[in-house]
């Protein structure tokens, strides 16, 4: 009898330090994964602000080159418009203004 409360006793504190022990080990484990989480998040938004900044700089390298050829091309338009000739057979050199404007190589 005298051996039911020790009993009794001895598995209260196997309850409670198995319970202690359980949760110390679980906001362990939730703060390494916190920290992993963090840093996965650094490295991401580090890559997406470079990807942003590369992003930026090919925008801004295709808006010149669309002015450029908005340039070019209002050039060849006007030329083609001063050199009318409603009697004029096209022939391939008719292609010139063409080629110029796209750049293109014989």
């Amino acid at each position: 009898m005298k051996s039911l409360p020790v009993l009794a006793y001895v598995v209260a504190g196997g309850v409670a330090l198995s319970v202690f022990t359980g949760w110390q080990g679980y906001r362990a484990g939730n703060a390494a994964c916190e920290a992993a989480n963090a840093a996965a998040l650094r490295d991401t938004q580090s890559d997406l602000f470079d990807l942003a900044d590369r992003l930026s700089v090919t925008s801004a390298r295709l808006v010149a080159e669309e002015a450029v050829q908005t340039v070019k091309s209002e050039g060849i338009e006007h030329e083609a418009r001063n050199d009318f000739d409603p009697c004029r057979v096209p022939s391939d050199s008719s292609l010139q203004r063409l080629k110029r404007r796209w750049a293109v190589e014989d």
